[in-house]
């Protein structure tokens, strides 16, 4: 069975190549993206309710979304109607391409990244501890999801990190970190490779688990 072992592996692999290339841009993340508006609610301020805005929680960046958050699959929870979100811009609702990065945790998962999918025609906001982000640069879809959370861009944030107890990264140091960007072809050929092998490790990994619940029931039948 294909694993995220090996994920990592094809991804170091692909990601070393790409820095390597004479034809990849190097920009300082600072310069590439613009920086959102996010906000700072507790998990007591959302609800499962449907409502008018919903929300991206760093707890659920850190541990429920993929690489790609596509808004319609996760449903992220909602903002509940009591609260005023009249300070927020119309730019700081989230878009298809914009990245959010979780700005705290406790390991050195912290700056994980997800980039977001499927948002349009909704409204979301990107929620405490977290800093969202717009590219002002093209970049293909999903090509940042893969490159935010690879070990290239990873090894960059380590020396960043903050606290002992909880580990953090600020703005102002995330955006001194480097962008790297190929071709537009080479972040197609990447993103594509990275999804597909995705979908296979989801595909096996619920292949897997539904046998072993077959397996259990089974057995529980047989003592019965």
């Amino acid at each position: 069975m294909l694993s995220q072992k090996y994920k990592r592996g094809l991804s170091d692999t692909l990601f070393d190549r790409t820095a390597q290339s004479p034809s990849c841009k190097i920009v300082k993340l600072g310069d590439a993206f613009e920086l959102l508006q996010n906000n700072t609610f507790s998990r007591d301020d959302l609800t499962t309710n449907p409502s008018s805005v919903q929300n991206i929680h760093y707890g659920d960046v850190l541990v429920k979304y993929g690489a790609v958050a596509n808004i319609s699959e996760y449903a992220p929870p909602y903002i509940k109607p009591t609260i005023n979100l009249q300070k927020f811009v119309a730019t700081s609702y989230l878009r298809d391409g914009d990245i959010v990065f979780a700005d705290t945790a406790e390991d050195y998962s912290v700056g994980k990244a997800t980039e977001i999918a499927g948002a349009n025609g909704l409204a979301v906001l990107s929620g405490l501890h977290t800093i969202p982000c717009r590219p002002l640069m093209k970049f293909h879809p999903m090509y940042l999801a893969y490159y935010f959370n690879s070990s290239l861009f990873r090894r960059q944030i380590y020396p960043l990190v903050q606290g002992t107890k909880v580990s953090s990264i600020s703005k102002g140091e995330l955006v001194k970190t480097s962008v790297y960007a190929p071709t537009e072809r080479e972040q197609r050929r990447i993103a594509s490779m990275l999804y597909l092998l995705d979908l296979r490790i989801t595909f096996e990994e619920k292949t897997v688990n539904a046998l072993t619940n077959t397996r259990t029931a089974l057995l529980q039948q047989l003592f019965i």
